[in-house]
């Protein structure tokens, strides 16, 4: 993409466990977004789950939850679904607490999308990412079958 002189900004995740720290994680995520790159990725292990149903059980952290999404929601943020695995971390006890805490998001191209039509070199920059994307679930894919 850099023949194409187009400005992206990838940013790998490793979110923080305390819940006082992933509302200030949550905070920064969102001043990081005013940066309003052509495209923003954010991947990798955000230890907050979008959902209800990525998680194995009923003990939920509802509040986090709701101010994960409002974030993802406020942000206009595209999920990128992973395919493979329908979660992405486990404790690893007899009885696992199992949880999709891994995401992968594209931001500002979606946005954009919305408010002029994009780029010849913006549309192959988002094509480019998500097949990126594939590659990493299945990187994934890979990985858990050998464990």
């Amino acid at each position: 993409m850099l023949a194409d002189n187009i400005a992206w900004l990838i940013t790998g995740i490793y979110g923080p466990q305390s819940d006082v720290d992933k509302i200030l994680f949550l905070q920064e995520i969102i001043e990081l977004c005013v940066l309003n790159l052509p495209a923003w990725l954010l991947l990798g292990d955000f230890n907050i789950i979008l959902s209800a149903q990525e998680k194995n059980n009923t003990r939920l952290n509802l509040p986090m939850i709701n101010k994960f999404r409002v974030t993802v929601d406020n942000l206009e943020l595209v999920r990128i679904d992973l395919r493979g695995r329908k979660f992405t971390w486990c404790n690893g006890q007899q009885s696992p607490t199992m949880t999709r805490i891994d995401h992968l998001t594209l931001a500002n191209l979606e946005r954009a999308q919305e408010e002029r039509p994009l780029s010849q070199e913006e549309r192959q920059f988002k094509k480019y990412l998500k097949n990126k994307s594939m590659g990493i679930a299945a990187i994934q894919k890979s990985r858990a079958r050998q464990h």
